[in-house]
């Protein structure tokens, strides 16, 4: 049998390796697997930024690469949609046609609306024109009609896109286009014939 100073130093020693170990913990394999994932994040982040790519979770959407002061104005889109009974309201992705708002929103300006600028993450367009644009816009309502029908069991009776210049003190609305799912048709609208159209219906 050890005697009480015996059992100590005994102790001490199987502790010894313990303390050791997390002495020396991270050990080289840690260290050079932590530096692999860093070198990867930061090398996808720049292949983003230099593409330039859009792909979440990596971009160099504008929107994040500049300073926004609290005074500079918010540029937002957004589509409304008219029921079959006559009910305006905005669209909601998630419930009026089963998909995300952000997935929603990132394919529409990626692949419809687009940039001619070839810095731009949806540069994609080498020329443009307002018959071009318009075209691209008929076919983005068209579809979004198309899955809004399907999911209902009927059409809207009308859809459209709006800007809105959000700043500080003021929200400015500006209506753009009207899309009629019924005929195809894409009608281009003034804020006179948007205000005439609207009153009283909100």
């Amino acid at each position: 049998m050890l005697s009480g100073a015996d059992a100590e130093a005994d102790a001490e020693q199987r502790a010894a390796p313990l303390e050791s170990a997390r002495a020396n913990w991270p050990g080289g394999l840690h260290r050079l697997g932590a530096a692999l994932l860093i070198a990867s994040i930061v090398g996808l982040e720049l292949w983003a930024v230099l593409g330039p790519h859009e792909e979440w979770p990596f971009t160099s959407a504008p929107m994040f690469a500049r300073y926004q002061a609290p005074s500079d104005p918010v540029f937002e889109l957004s589509f409304y949609l008219e029921d079959p009974v006559g009910v305006r309201v905005e669209l909601d992705p998630l419930r009026h046609l089963g998909t995300g708002e952000i997935g929603f929103r990132r394919h529409f300006f990626a692949r419809y609306y687009g940039s001619t600028d070839p810095r731009h993450p949806s540069g994609h367009l080498r020329t443009d024109s307002d018959a071009d644009f318009r075209g691209r816009i008929a076919r983005w309502m068209h579809l979004v009609a198309a899955v809004y029908s399907k999911r209902h069991g009927h059409p809207p009776r009308r859809l459209w896109l709006e800007a809105s210049s959000i700043s500080a003190d003021r929200v400015e609305r500006r209506p753009l286009f009207e899309f009629d799912p019924g005929s195809g048709e894409l009608r281009s609208l003034s804020r006179a014939r948007w205000a005439k159209r609207a009153r009283g219906t909100w």
